[in-house]
């Protein structure tokens, strides 16, 4: 005798929701990685990477969407969020995008550059990322 459960999208939603939706994330750029920071080191370890606040570098910040079941993808994506490095009086370089949900200790994402990404005036640096759940 075999039982075979499938999660309705609408578990999903909810899940998600709880979750994600209407909590704030974090991101910022961290050149490299001293001490062997990686996706299970904690935001704290990770600040201690971050790139100076020179040149017209800043974290983004924001609120997630509430998600919405996507049929084709078979997952609960919230809206996508945009954001977009820009440098002013020089340029900056980094290897990693770091990206925190709430005040959470972990981190949410660690995305990588490989090879490094530089920012100047000239040549801005954006993201679109979609947090939910498969």
């Amino acid at each position: 005798m075999t039982l075979t459960s499938i999660v309705s999208p609408y578990e999903k939603n909810r899940r998600v929701s709880e979750l994600l939706a209407g909590r704030s994330y974090t991101a910022m750029l961290c050149s490299h990685v001293n001490g062997g920071a990686n996706e299970q080191s904690t935001w704290t370890e990770w600040e201690a990477q971050e790139l100076p606040s020179t040149n017209g570098y800043s974290r983004k910040t924001g609120t997630i969407g509430t998600g919405v079941y996507n049929t084709t993808a078979q997952a609960v994506e919230c809206p996508a969020i945009t954001m977009l490095f820009t440098a002013v009086g020089g340029d900056y370089t980094y290897a990693y995008l770091v990206v925190r949900v709430g005040t959470e200790t972990g981190i949410h994402s660690l995305h990588t550059e490989n090879p490094t990404i530089t920012v100047s005036a000239s040549r801005p640096k954006g993201y679109t990322l979609v947090f939910g759940e498969a």
